[in-house]
């Protein structure tokens, strides 16, 4: 009997992985990366001064919008993983923002249980396996907690492929970290169950390995959302099972709560760097007036996108005229599983007494994340009263748990609508009940898209800021729901007219197998139609190659910076996969000292204010002197510049370099140098400083990611200056004697040399 049971199981996973392998062919057909590589060569010079792959009119990109899985995810991880592999812990980053940590930063990832896929394949290999891991695990776990709970197998299926290709899914899988916090959730809640059903080892450690899997995964605001999740559900689940049993309700409550503390004490690996860089970093006034923000929560109108994801068009096929980012607002789960998740609200079939309990958590789930990330005073609350971690993260995101709790939903709506037009014909009333109201959910849904409709044939007249071609996007973009929607309703009452007229026989026992075909073949349509325009797949060629410019930067090997002019031109992180160093940067906690003294440069006096970047530092002040303090030896430019600093040394195609003829070196002396008392006194020092103030004695005899060793001879002593930013951590030896790092010119590091000749050794021990 297990065997049998266990061979019906796989069937079913192998009938729900079917579309996720067809959905990642261009992998196994044609070699591709899924990754948008494509956008590097498409949208970036030098990239774009070569002809790539016969394309000469420049090579065509898919989606522009997440561009930060090449800006970010990849290059961290890349160079994390690098470092471990040559023997060194990848601590910090010297390729961006002047110097900045690594491990701190939790985007690397570097603690993930599966990147020890990196240290067995090439590393693009295991790169795309850990994209696929993504959607295939998340079904695989959804599923068997539904089938846990008492869903069928038909019903989990459904749901769980709904998930799979969620719109938060599609949207945030090429990242490769978001969508893994997501992952282990339900994985996670299915040990909760099966300890509260029988308590056994493994379980512990099935939800252990969760939750420490969360954390690792690389994404803090939907870890946190995870970890709230299976918090509240542990405890809701723990109360409802053992209301009037006390003492096993203390026992169980105390077994997590000893579980939570081992895994804290697990991550705090990730965590305790992580949360010093969050203190040490802009993070808390990155955001500006975020109420002010008509992109901050998810707005009420772009609640349509649940029915039309392509309503307000699609950043692939460059029409998108929503508010801000397309990703952080779509939620589609698929017409056919929304369909049963408004089913599945409802009252429907007699439900188990765990059944009822677990219908009523996903409900309040849901409500609760729909009104926290929609904009309205509750949800406002936390970032006026500016709490931790919350008043910082973008609510939008939310919608991990919508798309979670309403997948769940329509696993309850699907599994009561198949039972009521089964065989079975016991609780004909409550049948009956299902189908009035599966009934009522699709006139429903038919009314919103006609009241749609003729929405869009009216709206240059209600709302004349609407263009005509916008009006045009969307109505193209309501065909399709449209279409799928009728379809679910014919599917529907045919098969509500054949358990109406079928009252035995073999057609009778047949129906729930074909509807489901049928429901499951439309939701595959829908959502891998749905996830192909949005995904891109990449040549490989494309992702990060060489060219003529970066080949000479990186002939030069003294250490040194480059800066851009233009945004158009190598952005920032793209250093990080050549190993050449800048003062660019992008990343939501950089350094907030750093951040203070490019916004002065730009400026060109000192900015002690809230800074004016948002994540992204890209200065283009060329002529600013702060910048020839921090070794910003070459310019890319891709218009002539005149600045008589400036020197052409090379051009490739539009892109053009500049040798900075007043460029301090790396590392230098200033005598007489005195800490300054405040810190616009200590900007001030930073504008008054000249080349002519300097000795220029110091070489660096060795620069690696975590330590610098430099050789000085100087016959006054003084403060030897190293234009690498300043961050805790940093320990220094004179001689082999250890010395302080001291916090110098506001952001840098120093340390005070005596007379003579000496070498300083800066490492860099996180701790």
């Amino acid at each position: 009997m297990k065997r049998k049971i266990s061979e019906t199981h796989a069937l079913y996973v192998i009938l729900l992985l079917l579309p996720i392998f067809i959905f990642f062919s261009p992998v196994w057909l044609k070699g591709k990366l899924p990754i948008p590589a494509d956008t590097i060569v498409g949208l970036y010079h030098p990239f774009r001064d070569m002809v790539w792959k016969e394309f000469t009119a420049g090579v065509p990109f898919k989606n522009f919008l997440i561009t930060d899985a090449v800006r970010q995810q990849y290059p961290w991880r890349e160079l994390a993983i690098d470092l471990v592999k040559g023997g060194e812990l990848p601590l910090w980053n010297p390729y961006t923002h002047a110097g900045t940590p690594l491990l701190a930063n939790i985007q690397t990832a570097l603690f993930y249980p599966f990147n020890v896929l990196f240290f067995i394949l090439p590393f693009t290999s295991a790169w795309t396996i850990q994209v696929i891991s993504q959607p295939v695990l998340l079904a695989i776990f959804t599923f068997a907690y539904l089938v846990n709970i008492g869903i069928s197998k038909k019903a989990a299926v459904i749901a769980s492929l709904s998930l799979a290709f969620s719109g938060f899914s599609v949207v945030w899988l090429e990242w490769n970290t978001t969508l893994h916090t997501l992952v282990w959730l339900p994985l996670a809640l299915l040990a909760i169950e099966k300890i509260l059903n029988k308590e056994s080892l493994r379980w512990y450690i099935a939800l252990g390995f969760s939750l420490t899997s969360i954390l690792f995964a690389g994404f803090l605001q939907t870890a946190f959302y995870a970890f709230a999740c299976i918090g509240f559900y542990g405890m809701f689940r723990v109360h409802k099972s053992y209301r009037r049993e006390f003492d096993r309700k203390k026992q169980l409550l105390l077994r997590f709560s000893l579980l939570a503390i081992i895994v804290v004490a697990i991550t705090s690996v990730q965590w305790l760097p992580t949360a010093r860089l969050v203190l040490n970093s802009a993070r808390a006034y990155d955001q500006g007036n975020v109420l002010q923000r008509e992109d901050w929560f998810l707005p009420w109108q772009h609640l349509v996108q649940f029915i039309a994801p392509d309503f307000f068009g699609n950043p692939s096929t460059l029409n998108y005229w929503g508010v801000f980012n397309y990703m952080e607002f779509v939620g589609y789960i698929g017409i056919v599983p929304l369909t049963f998740a408004f089913l599945g609200m409802m009252k429907i079939r007699p439900l188990s007494s765990q059944g009822r309990t677990l219908k009523q958590f996903f409900l309040v789930t849901l409500l609760i994340a729909l009104v926290f990330s929609t904009p309205n005073p509750i949800s406002k609350l936390p970032f006026q009263l500016k709490i931790p971690l919350l008043s910082t993260a973008q609510p939008s995101r939310l919608m991990m748990l919508v798309d979670f709790s309403l997948a769940v939903l329509a696993a309850f709506g699907v599994d009561a609508f198949l039972k009521s037009i089964g065989k079975n014909r016991e609780k004909t009333r409550a049948n009956s009940k299902t189908l009035r109201n599966i009934g009522i959910v699709v006139a429903g849904l038919v009314v919103v898209l006609m009241g749609l409709w003729a929405a869009t044939f009216l709206a240059q007249n209600m709302w004349p800021a609407i263009t005509k071609e916008n009006i045009a996007v969307t109505q193209r973009n309501l065909i399709l729901p449209t279409l799928l929607t009728l379809t679910t309703v014919v599917v529907i009452s045919v098969a509500i007219a054949t358990r109406l007229l079928t009252v035995r026989g073999k057609i009778a026992s047949l129906v729930p197998t074909l509807i489901f075909v049928i429901l499951f073949s439309i939701t595959s349509a829908d959502l891998l139609r749905f996830a192909w325009k949005f995904t891109p797949f990449s040549d490989p060629d494309f992702l990060y190659p060489s060219t003529a410019t970066i080949e000479f930067l990186k002939s030069d090997k003294i250490p040194w910076r480059y800066m851009t002019t233009d945004r158009r031109i190598f952005p920032p992180n793209f250093s990080v996969p050549y190993r050449l160093q800048t003062i660019e940067g992008y990343d939501p906690i950089y350094i907030s000292r750093f951040g203070q003294l490019i916004a002065s440069a730009q400026r060109g006096e000192a900015v002690l204010e809230p800074i004016p970047f948002h994540r992204i530092i890209r200065p283009d002040n060329v002529e600013s002197p702060v910048y020839d303090l921090l070794n910003v030896k070459y310019v890319l430019s891709l218009n002539d510049l005149t600045h008589p600093k400036l020197e052409k040394v090379f051009q490739e195609g539009e892109t053009r370099v500049y040798r900075n003829n007043l460029a301090f070196p790396r590392a230098f002396l200033v005598t007489n140098y005195t800490l300054p008392e405040t810190d616009h006194e200590a900007l001030e020092q930073v504008f008054a400083l000249t080349k002519e103030d300097i000795q220029d004695v110091a070489k660096i005899l060795e620069y690696t990611e975590n330590a610098v060793r430099i050789a000085v001879e100087s016959d006054s002593g003084g403060m030897l200056v190293l234009a690498d930013t300043y961050f805790p951590g940093w320990t220094a030896t004179l001689d082999g004697v250890p010395t302080p790092v001291e916090r110098v010119l506001y952001a840098l590091r120093g340390t005070m040399i005596p007379p003579g000749t000496h070498e300083v050794l800066y490492r860099y021990s996180q701790l």
